[in-house]
């Protein structure tokens, strides 16, 4: 047997399926799941063009970005686990990642709410609009949350 170079992991010989054809599944799987949150994310923004005022619809997009933040970062230690090396410690890595993100998405909608939240009538340009952007944030904040209950299973 081939010794395996270093920093990479070691080869398996008893892998009932080839690596290319799981490779292929994978990515076929990924690809499809970001097609779809990509189609139904402008089927979102075209309804919700359409049934807001356009003032609106600029502040849901700001708090969407705020989101989209959070919810990008929180998804670096998961990719961080997925990609190790290691072969022998996939437990560890999806407990290490998921402790990881836990911290990092509490961290950063703590931030929001303390920095962002008082920022808004600046953003917003008036109260009313402050009020409205302070309610979209506490909305949306479950979204990175329900994302971190969601990936755990998946870093297995």
């Amino acid at each position: 047997m081939q010794k395996p170079l270093p920093g990479t992991a070691p080869r398996r010989e008893n892998n009932s399926e080839p690596l290319s054809r799981s490779t292929a599944r994978a990515a076929l799987a990924s690809g499809t799941a970001q097609i779809v949150t990509r189609v139904l994310a402008v089927v979102l923004s075209i309804a919700s063009a359409r049934a807001l005022e356009p003032r609106e619809v600029g502040l849901l997009g700001l708090a969407v970005i705020v989101m989209s933040v959070i919810s990008m970062i929180g998804y670096y230690p998961e990719t961080a686990a997925v990609v190790a090396g290691e072969t022998e410690n996939h437990q560890k890595y999806a407990a290490a990642s998921a402790i990881i993100r836990a911290a990092s998405t509490v961290f950063l909608l703590l931030v929001t709410w303390l920095a962002f939240l008082p920022l808004s009538r600046y953003l917003a340009g008036t109260e009313d609009g402050s009020q409205s952007l302070r309610s979209l944030i506490v909305v949306l904040a479950g979204v990175p949350l329900f994302e971190f209950i969601s990936a755990y299973p998946r870093v297995l």
